[in-house]
C-alpha cells in the first residue's frame, strides 16, 4: 500500500517511519513538504490513502480528483477538520479520520505561554510560533491561569459546574469588554466561525 503524506515536516517523517516500523506494516510513504491542494493533488496518484495537515485542502474538487485517482482514505494529523468537504467524502465513499483529542494539559499550558509571551515580550527572542486550540484545554487553563493572580471570566453555551471554583461566567458581550486577554477553547463550527470579527474586536 502507498501513503502519500503532504506538508510533511522532519518530524512527521521520523515518527511515521518510526511506528511504521514498530507495527510492521507493509506501507510505501510518499512524502511531500507542499500543502495538498488541487495543483499538487496529482501526487496522490498510486496512493490508497493521504495522510494531511491543518493547511491542506480537500475541497469537492480535491477530494473528486483523489478518489480518480484511487485514494479511498483521508487521515488527518490535527483534530480539526473543517478543512474537509465532509459531505463530498461521504458521498465517494471516502474514509476519514482525524486525531481524536490532543493533550488538553499541554495545549493549556501552551496557551498561558501565550499570554506571557504578551505579557513579557518575550517574541522578541523567538518569533516563530503557531496558535493551537482545543474545546478541553479550557478546563484545564483556568486552573493554570488562576496561579497568576487573574479575575476569570467565561462565555461557553454548555457551563461546567466545576469552572465556578476558579471564576464566573457572564456573557459574551461582557466578557468581551472587560477582558484584557481572551483566549478561545472551540472547535472550528458554523456557530464559532468568526465568533472573533470587527464588531467583537471592537469590544
Amino acid at each position: 500500500m502507498k501513503l502519500a503524506v503532504f506538508s510533511a515536516k522532519p518530524y512527521d517523517k521520523v515518527y511515521l517511519a518510526r511506528a511504521g516500523a514498530a507495527a510492521e506494516l507493509d506501507v510505501e510513504i510518499v512524502y511531500h513538504d507542499f500543502p495538498l491542494n488541487p495543483e499538487t493533488v496529482s501526487l496522490a496518484s498510486g496512493a490508497a490513502a493521504v495522510c494531511v495537515f491543518v493547511n491542506d485542502t480537500l475541497t469537492k474538487e480535491v477530494l473528486t480528483s483523489l478518489h480518480s485517482l484511487g485514494v479511498r482514505a483521508i487521515l488527518l494529523r490535527c483534530a480539526g477538520y473543517n478543512n474537509v468537504d465532509l459531505k463530498t467524502a461521504s458521498d465517494l465513499d471516502m474514509f476519514v479520520a482525524n486525531v481524536p483529542a490532543y493533550s488538553p494539559e499541554a495545549v493549556a499550558e501552551f496557551a498561558v505561554a501565550l499570554v506571557q509571551t504578551l505579557n513579557r515580550n518575550t517574541h522578541r527572542a523567538y518569533n516563530r510560533w503557531a496558535l493551537l486550540g482545543r474545546a478541553r484545554s479550557g478546563s484545564h487553563s483556568h486552573a493554570l491561569v488562576q496561579g497568576f493572580g487573574c479575575e476569570l471570566l467565561a462565555y461557553d453555551p454548555f457551563q461546567n459546574p466545576e469552572f465556578e471554583k476558579y471564576g464566573k461566567y457572564t456573557t459574551l458581550s461582557d466578557l468581551l469588554s472587560r477582558a484584557d486577554v481572551v483566549s478561545l477553547h472551540c472547535p472550528l463550527l458554523p456557530s464559532t466561525r468568526h465568533i472573533i470579527d470587527d464588531k467583537t474586536l471592537h469590544r
